[in-house]
């Protein structure tokens, strides 16, 4: 991807910096930097330029910098070099995985593998679903961001990863052959005559149209459980096109910026009413446009939640483009519920706290309603059924 992929982004209030050892110019309105911190700058490249003993550019010093003006934001903000925006945000770009999908427990702060893709790259290479990523290529993982540890495990087709994974109470180094791998975003399964799950995965991609393919393969279910566990979110543009093949027009979010305007998420749709009492399963992983969904079915159908809380992003960035060579990714807003509701950093809580854990007595092939959350979300959404039953069924007289 050339650096023509600039055009088109929207452009800020953005701040022109030219440095050289010992002189910095700053353009802008504003009073962030005064001149003893430009005093104070001037002091340490002086003492680097007389006293460093290793080998550094004017351009180290100058990407050390603003890589450092983002350090006291928030965990989400952040300068970009060329090669970091094309990594986080080109769909186009020939990146592979190694066929799993991973949870985040917010309270221990490890990653489980939650899934192995059966005869993927992981799987072959003996990856096993309850394994605890500790460490990725020497990396230790430990309450790293959902997206860095994503980033770390994708790579370029035939380079090899290297997993240490704490399985029962022993540490394993397992390497994997990176490779392209084919996994839709939304699986679909029907658990009874009135009750179907629908998976997703991520809000990317065709996942509108795989999510309304799924409705119409449960048919005329009575009761839908959603399954947003290990989704980090995705693209806004997805997930409002995800939820015009469930709800009626409506407003799903707000966006709310610094200035204090709110900007609604509207999503277009066909659909006269919803047809389904709905369940939704998270865990310490959903996150962003996941807890964003979450929170609107509340909000707007009643929804459940069953699982474990959410992770807390509720807040959305911008990219602004500072030259040809480099981005800044500032959050500018965050995100409220149609009722108002605000989750970020808090998260969301479920209405039924369950822990991910297996019930039958094979771990490895236990079926869908052999897992806990999956179990609980099926009785809680019968017993929402025979409710409503109940309502429409007048006594005799």
């Amino acid at each position: 991807m050339d650096k023509k992929f600039f055009n088109g982004l929207a452009v800020g209030s953005i701040v022109t910096m030219v440095a050289t050892l010992g002189v910095v110019t700053i353009i802008r309105n504003s009073q962030v930097v005064d001149s003893g911190a430009l005093t104070k700058f001037d002091q340490v490249t002086s003492i680097i330029e007389r006293k460093y003993y290793g080998e550094y550019t004017e351009d180290d010093i100058l990407a050390g910098m603003l890589s450092g003006s983002c350090f006291n934001l928030d965990k989400y903000s952040a300068y970009l070099t060329l090669e970091d925006y094309v990594d986080a945000v080109d769909p186009d770009q020939e990146f592979c995985g190694i066929g799993i999908y991973s949870s985040f427990n917010k309270y221990t702060k490890v990653y489980k593998v939650s899934n192995c893709f059966e005869g993927g790259p992981a799987d072959r290479a003996g990856l096993r679903r309850g394994d605890i990523i500790e460490a990725i290529d020497g990396y230790d993982v430990y309450d790293m961001e959902l997206d860095t540890v994503s980033r770390l495990i994708r790579g370029e087709p035939g380079t090899t990863v290297t997993l240490k994974v704490l399985r029962d109470d022993e540490l394993l180094d397992i390497d994997v052959v990176r490779e392209p791998v084919e996994a839709p975003f939304v699986t679909t399964y029907q658990l009874s005559n009135d009750i179907g799950f629908v998976q997703i995965r991520n809000f990317e991609g065709t996942v509108a149209d795989e999510f309304e393919a799924a409705l119409e393969e449960l048919g005329p279910v009575k009761g839908l459980i959603i399954d947003l566990r290990g989704n980090t979110g995705g693209v806004v543009d997805c997930y409002r096109d995800v939820m015009s093949k469930l709800l009626p027009t409506c407003t799903i979010e707000t966006s709310v910026y610094k200035d204090g305007s709110r900007v609604p998420v509207v999503c277009e749709s066909d659909i006269k009413a919803v047809g389904y009492k709905i369940v939704v399963l998270v865990d310490g992983s959903t996150a962003s446009c996941a807890e964003s969904m979450t929170q609107c079915l509340v909000d707007l159908v009643g929804a459940k939640v069953v699982g474990e809380p959410t992770y807390g992003k509720g807040v959305f960035q911008e990219y602004f483009v500072v030259d040809s060579d480099s981005v800044l990714r500032l959050t500018t807003g965050y995100m409220e519920s149609p009722n108002g509701v605000v989750w970020n950093e808090v998260g969301i809580k479920p209405d039924v706290a369950v822990e991910a854990e297996y019930l039958g007595d094979d771990f490895e092939q236990a079926v869908l309603l052999n897992e806990a959350p999956v179990r609980a979300a099926y009785d809680l959404l019968g017993e929402m059924l025979i409710e409503e039953f109940r309502a429409y069924v007048k006594p005799l007289s």
